[in-house]
């Protein structure tokens, strides 16, 4: 946004927490080709540096060796090494004295009052998402001048450093880290809070490929979403970021999506090489065998109208679990999809409905005396819905909604969709098989769970019936 004191502002806070050999690196990122804004920031830099010369030190961070091995922060985490540097501070793995297990605790040193603010905010917000696509925010706290909270311990790296270190992926794990992160943002949307900064870097994989999405440091609430400003990482930011009197949503978290996707599929040395602006070339272009559903989604993902995306991660979820599959009898080869998300604005309503039911039921099931066979630390396996209605807007959607649903309960767990599959290969079938309910108890008695959901939707006249049954797997 060219001239913005607010933002000239906001951007001037920000780099004073970064030292000074990183602060052109990160103006280059957030500025990008907007000269009027860097010189702005520039200038706000270097009157603050000429005011502050008899202090030379000030704005520099305490030394990194602020803490030692084995020494104990705040009363309650005992360090154990550093495994991350940034400009803001360090990240350390960490045991936390009370809840007795390990986390990645985060120490911001010399934080500046709107850096503290982000800090709470990006908290709080982290806080109110449960689910195993998204890292886990446990505590925040200050002490001895240094701000810090503790989350989750993922053992593995994030998406931006595993494309440097294998330039791309293969189009099924493509797939397969989309539909986690599409139930991961469903859960964030379900709650009122749209990301804003989705990109490889804010993405952790596991060493078991399970990813969960993290920092969200300028994550909103949906309620402000009229009132935000331009702010994001530029090469991730949708069209409506960058456009001043635009409204972000969710469709602005699904752009993103799109980017990450795109970079996964090709490798992101092509848009870096296609120029800023310039209209991306398609997937199927660059790579022999792409699949043209997946093809199709993620240039839909990247419409420059928001309109023209998919309206929301539950959609996308539903076309990234038809990839690889044939299309119904009577589709014509060649013939171009009709994107679903155009034919149905009431998607979302369906799948919000079958996930009250599901709450109804489950929680009777959990709580009801003669039961008794569900506890917090049992898992279930959730069974395709049986689509009786004959439009296949509904061919994934639901059992997805379910699961996002289920991963928001305390007293639930759902087994992975990702883990689902690979016991479909020990088991002599193709990972991409449908999971019915014989399937699904299948699976359930192999991996040794209790119980699995099953559901179905048909059509009553014009409206639609959604039925689910808790089924004992023993």
């Amino acid at each position: 946004m060219p001239g913005s004191p607010q933002r000239a502002k906001d951007l001037f806070l920000e780099a004073l927490d970064r030292p000074l050999d990183e602060r052109a690196a990160f103006l280059t990122e957030v500025c990008g080709d907007d000269a009027v804004l860097r010189k702005e920031v520039e200038s706000l830099l270097q009157f603050h540096e000429a005011a502050n010369a008899d202090q030379p030190d000030r704005d520099q961070p305490p030394p990194h060796a602020v803490f030692a091995p084995g020494q104990v922060f705040a009363g309650r985490y005992r360090m154990v090494e550093r495994i991350g540097s940034g400009g803001m501070g360090d990240v350390w793995r960490a045991e936390d004295l009370v809840l007795e297990t390990e986390v990645a605790l985060k120490v911001i040193e010399a934080a500046s009052p709107a850096a503290r603010e982000r800090i709470f905010s990006e908290v709080r917000l982290a806080r109110q998402i449960t689910h195993p696509a998204v890292c886990r925010v446990f505590d925040v706290g200050e002490s001895e001048g240094v701000i810090f909270f503790s989350m989750e311990l993922v053992r593995g790296e994030d998406l931006a450093a595993l494309l440097r270190r294998v330039g791309r992926l293969p189009p099924e794990k493509v797939v397969e880290i989309g539909k986690q992160l599409c139930a991961g943002l469903a859960a964030a949307h379900a709650q009122g809070v749209l990301h804003r900064d989705l990109k490889p870097a804010n993405i952790l994989i596991d060493d078991d490929g399970f990813v969960r999405i993290s920092d969200f440091g300028i994550a909103i609430p949906r309620t402000e979403a009229g009132r935000h400003s331009f702010t994001g990482t530029p090469a991730y930011m949708a069209p409506e970021q960058r456009t001043p009197g635009m409204a972000v949503s969710e469709r602005t978290d699904v752009y993103a999506l799109g980017l990450v996707l795109y970079d996964l599929l090709v490798g992101g040395h092509v848009r870096h090489q296609t120029g800023e602006g310039a209209p991306l070339p398609r997937p199927s272009t660059l790579l022999t065998s792409i699949d043209p559903k997946l093809d199709q989604l993620i240039m839909a993902a990247l419409a420059v109208n928001p309109n023209d995306r998919p309206s929301s991660v539950l959609e996308m979820a539903s076309m990234l679990s038809s990839v690889g599959t044939k299309d119904r009898p009577g589709t014509q080869r060649g013939a171009t999809p009709q994107p679903r998300w155009k034919s149905s604005p009431w998607a979302a309503g369906v799948a919000l409905a079958a996930a009250i039911v599901l709450l109804v039921i489950g929680s009777s099931f959990l709580v009801s005396p003669s039961a008794g066979t569900l506890n917090e630390r049992d898992t279930i396996v959730l069974a395709d819905f049986e689509n009786a209605t004959g439009e296949p807007v509904f061919d994934g959607t639901l059992k997805v909604a379910l699961a996002v649903a289920l991963e928001q309960s305390p007293f639930l767990k759902v087994f992975p969709d990702e883990r689902a599959r690979e016991t479909l290969r020990l088991m002599q079938r193709p990972p991409n098989a449908a999971i019915t309910r014989s399937v699904a108890r299948e699976i359930a008695q192999r991996e040794q769970l209790k119980a699995l959901l099953a559901g179905s939707i048909v059509r009553l006249g014009q409206n639609y019936v959604l039925g689910i049954e808790a089924i004992n797997a023993q």
